[in-house]
């Protein structure tokens, strides 16, 4: 099974993958590496920083970056925001990752509010399969 592995938190995702590799699937990680902590992945999705030409170039580069991520089994994201951008450009990469990808499941990892406060509303995450 081809798994991709979008977002960290914790080394959940490199930790995940370690296992799912040992039980025979083909799985890619791709993260900025929870930030400063910088765990393991394969594909590097960190944001350099907040600047106006910086921010141009990252986003110029998930664009390139994205379209390797097609094919896929599953696509497991690590929370909502699972790259470092605005929720609408976000949305726009998940709709892509829906298109190309067989089925997406959002993780629940860590204390996300927002998170918590869409399940309980039941609207909050009407893009999500």
């Amino acid at each position: 099974m081809r798994i991709l592995l979008l977002g960290e938190f914790s080394n959940v995702h490199a930790t995940l993958a370690l296992g799912l590799r040992k039980l025979g699937h083909d799985v890619v990680v791709a993260s900025d590496g929870d930030e400063w902590k910088n765990y393991p992945r394969d594909i590097d999705l960190h944001r350099p920083s907040l600047k106006k030409w910086d921010s141009l170039r990252y986003f110029l580069r998930l664009n390139r970056q994205f379209k390797d991520f097609k094919g896929f089994d599953i696509v497991q994201l690590i929370n909502p925001i699972f790259v470092p951008l605005k929720a609408e450009r976000n949305q726009s990469f998940f709709h892509f990752l829906r298109k190309h990808n067989r089925k997406i499941v959002l993780g629940a990892f860590g204390m996300d509010s927002y998170y918590i406060k869409g399940c309980l509303d039941g609207k909050t995450f009407r893009y999500s399969d």
